[in-house]
């Protein structure tokens, strides 16, 4: 009776410790690290930004990915800006002390908007910290000169407004550049140029052509500066010369031959 007794009590130990383990299992299996793939199914859940943001937040660890690539997918897959900012806060454990210093120190220390604005936009952008800053953009139109009244000959140029852009780089400044664009699919080749210009009269100049009376000798190739491009983001295409710049001013191309976006190299200080 008594070992009868006794092999009740432990099978109804078993059964009510199954559940507790079970639980327990339920629990760890619940702590598993967000993760992308999770926050692309709250984010398709539609529950708004504040409640994804605040599951962020409130997890015990994240494991996210966030490489340019990964950063393409979340967008594309409906993520917003503000929840990825989120993840990016979350994933930088040093963040809030690192915005304490830059508060005193003006350092720019993240930023989450890693692509122009606007289509057509050029900014520069700093690899290091992923900042960007808009170019210059001025409008220029096609200027004409005639020699000797037009007896010489005439040659026609892009004329832009002073003789130095406020935009500086240091000569052999790693730089690089971003352009949104209106599709990936485009080539960047054909979206934009990249030129230097000469100064004359107190202003940045492109030569188009050069003539006579019969005769003209086209001269914008003669000012091209060659450059590699390559996807950026989900809207942009990061831009980089081929070779390092000279000191001078310089302008990309923009949209219809009208926006212009400059930028210049100064000298290496010397020791």
């Amino acid at each position: 009776m008594k070992i009868a007794r006794m092999l009740l009590t432990a099978a109804l130990a078993v059964i009510l410790i199954m559940p507790l383990h079970a639980g327990s299992a339920y629990a760890q299996k619940g702590e598993a690290p967000l993760n992308n793939a999770d926050i692309i199914k709250l984010s398709k859940l539609d529950l708004g930004n504040d409640i994804v943001i605040a599951k962020i937040n409130q997890a015990k660890a994240v494991d996210f990915k966030l490489d340019i690539d990964s950063l393409s997918t979340l967008k594309r897959q409906g993520v917003s800006r503000e929840v990825i900012a989120a993840m990016l806060k979350r994933s930088s454990p040093d963040l809030h002390a690192s915005d304490a210093q830059s508060k005193t120190t003006g350092t720019v220390i993240l930023k989450t908007d890693l692509e122009p604005e606007f289509e057509g936009a050029f900014c520069s952008l700093n690899s290091a910290t992923g900042n960007i800053n808009p170019l210059e953009r001025q409008t220029s139109l096609i200027w004409t000169h005639q020699r000797a009244f037009g007896l010489g000959g005439s040659y026609t140029y892009y004329k832009f407004t002073g003789e130095r852009s406020p935009i500086r780089f240091t000569e052999g400044q790693k730089i690089a550049f971003l352009v949104r664009a209106a599709s990936q699919q485009q080539d960047p080749q054909t979206i934009t140029q990249l030129f230097v210009c000469y100064i004359e009269d107190g202003d940045r100049r492109i030569q188009i052509d050069s003539g006579g009376f019969d005769s003209v000798s086209f001269k914008m190739h003669e000012s091209l500066i060659a450059f590699d491009a390559s996807k950026y983001g989900t809207s942009s295409f990061k831009i980089t010369p081929k070779d390092q710049l000279k000191p001078g001013e310089y302008v990309f191309r923009g949209r219809n031959n009208k926006d212009w976006f400059c930028f210049g190299i100064d000298p290496k200080p010397s020791n």
